[in-house]
């Protein structure tokens, strides 16, 4: 069992599916089991799961011909799931999309506040998603394109000239054959169809990305946000202005507010020279602006987030690594990068040695780890 130390979903359908709660659930069982501190594995199933739901749902709306088929055939959304290990303090981070999570640390070899990314963003803007993209897709030339984004005034790259994003829960027309169909058959005139279908593999994968590391102590604070806060501040700045306001309001404060107020203080700058006609004041006087594509949507995307902040009495000082364990390391990677068929004989001598060191190591690299990390999950959504 752990702590579930952050969770967003933004999706269209989330009171049709509860994904939130399902994802929750699914994602407590998965990491609870002891798999999970040797492999990354089930917190990428999770997703998997309820990508697999969400499409049996839809699926079910077009074969009764739900008129709700066609609103939930083309909703997604990105997710993010940070969890801590009781007892081990492993923190284990999952995500599809571009929402992010930022450690901030003090490092040891720097003695100072950095911030360490714990998660990737998948983003057509990438270009190692672009490229993977491209190569599961070597036939279609229209997989990936590029065009001007009047939301953001920019030209950015598009994954079929509808996503940002790269990976996602939902969105099946740019997944499924069936949903596909669906889609162009009831698209309106005007905006393209999804051809080629989606076929031998997605658009949009479904495949999460995971990151795992102990928590320590120096490690100060997690913060995990949707795109909307990346999209005003790097992870840098934000860890910046996250120590700011820890010292200026303590740690029993919600940070994540105060972090989401200072964004919309960027955001009213930002718009007072992009678009002077609107008159903005103040931060109030944006807030005023009603919801939705035609009023504040249109203007900055949604902002969520949430701040933990460590007991950094509950932490374990960090493990130096032995001379033993670099070279352990290095053996391995040599093993894994070897093919199978050579150098078997090295292969025995190296299990043979690794046997023989694996009590030397243990005894000598052995740390009491206690139990727990001790903070309050701050949340705040606009």
């Amino acid at each position: 069992m752990g702590y579930m130390l952050g969770f967003l979903m933004v999706m269209v359908a989330i009171r049709f599916l509860k994904c939130a709660a399902v994802t929750r659930m699914l994602f407590s069982r998965s990491i609870s089991r002891p798999a999970v501190e040797t492999s990354n594995k089930p917190s990428r199933r999770v997703f998997l799961e309820l990508d697999r739901r969400y499409l049996a749902t839809v699926k079910e709306l077009i074969d009764t011909e739900d008129p709700k088929a066609w609103k939930f055939m083309g909703a997604g959304s990105c997710a993010i799931v940070a969890h801590l290990s009781k007892g081990s303090n492993i923190l284990t981070v999952s995500n599809l999309g571009d929402s992010r999570c930022v450690l901030g640390s003090i490092r040891s070899d720097s003695g100072h506040l950095e911030a360490v990314d714990m998660s990737t963003d998948h983003s057509a803007t990438t270009d190692k998603e672009r490229l993977r993209i491209r190569m599961e897709h070597p036939n279609d030339p229209t997989c990936i394109s590029e065009r001007w984004d009047e939301y953001v005034e920019e030209y950015a790259w598009f994954v079929k000239n509808r996503a940002r994003f790269t990976r996602s829960i939902g969105d099946n027309c740019m997944k499924d054959v069936t949903c596909a169909e669906f889609y162009n058959a009831n698209i309106p005139r005007g905006p393209p169809k999804m051809l080629p279908l989606p076929t031998p593999k997605p658009y949009i994968s479904n495949k999460a990305e995971t990151k795992r590391r102990q928590i320590v102590q120096g490690d100060q604070f997690l913060i995990v946000a949707c795109d909307g806060l990346w999209d005003e501040m790097s992870s840098d700045q934000a860890v910046a202005i996250v120590e700011k306001l820890l010292k200026k309001h303590g740690p029993n404060a919600n940070i994540a507010e105060e972090l989401i107020k200072f964004a919309l203080v960027k955001i009213l700058r930002r718009l007072q020279v992009e678009e002077p006609d609107l008159g903005l004041q103040d931060v109030d006087h944006l807030i005023s602006i009603p919801p939705g594509g035609s009023g504040r949507r249109g203007l900055h995307d949604d902002i969520t987030v949430s701040v933990l902040v460590f007991d950094q009495s509950s932490l374990v000082e960090e493990a130096k690594s032995s001379k033993w364990n670099v070279v352990r390391k290095s053996i391995f990677g040599l093993k894994k990068n070897l093919s199978q068929n050579r150098l078997l004989k090295w292969y025995s001598a190296i299990d043979e040695l690794l046997e023989k060191n694996r009590g030397a190591e243990d005894e000598e690299e052995s740390i009491p780890v206690k139990s727990g990390v001790e903070g309050e999950r701050k949340d705040y959504k606009i």
